[in-house]
């Protein structure tokens, strides 16, 4: 016998009855017994309807809705790629939602949120973006002389080691 349309990544108790026929006709059950058995895993559907919550400068606070066939979803891989950059942090987490901290200011992240099977097989995922809040770079580092005229100062420096991306601009104040 095959039973079919069964979830997957679930436990199923098969009972089985013998039932008999006596001379007079008299249909009668016998002894029961049953055995369980788990069906396989397949990968889990993708998470749909991801949004942004919260932002700060530092951090943000992301939502998704769960697949609609959660039977082989054990948990989600939440990544978080800078855009322009091959580096990611990666998360798991096992609720439909994820607060990123330690981020960069003024940063816009490719985010992936992938379902995870019990066994860990990935699955479906959905892919959006997100930013963090502007903030106040830091003070620019290293500023140096580079060359003097009769009539010229070349300035030199490097960007600040805080909230860098924020920078769009660095004007020079020349006091007399």
């Amino acid at each position: 016998m095959n039973v079919t349309y069964l979830a997957s990544c679930s436990m199923h108790t098969f009972w089985l009855t013998p039932h008999y026929r006596t001379d007079s006709g008299v249909v009668t059950e016998g002894s029961r017994w049953y055995q369980q058995a788990t069906t396989l895993e397949t990968a889990p559907d993708a998470p749909s309807n991801p949004s942004t919550n919260y932002t700060s400068d530092t951090s943000t606070t992301i939502t998704w809705s769960p697949p609609g066939d959660r039977s082989c979803l054990h948990q989600y891989e939440v990544c978080y790629t800078r855009i322009n950059s091959v580096s990611k942090q990666c998360f798991l987490v096992e609720n439909a939602t994820h607060t990123a901290e330690g981020l960069e200011s003024c940063t816009v992240y490719h985010v992936t949120v992938t379902s995870v099977s019990p066994a860990g097989m990935r699955g479906g995922h959905v892919t959006f973006d997100t930013n963090t809040d502007d903030a106040a770079p830091g003070s620019p580092e290293h500023l140096t002389i580079a060359d003097q005229t009769s009539t010229t100062v070349t300035l030199s420096w490097d960007d600040p080691l805080d909230r860098a991306r924020c920078i769009d601009s660095i004007l020079p104040i020349i006091i007399f």
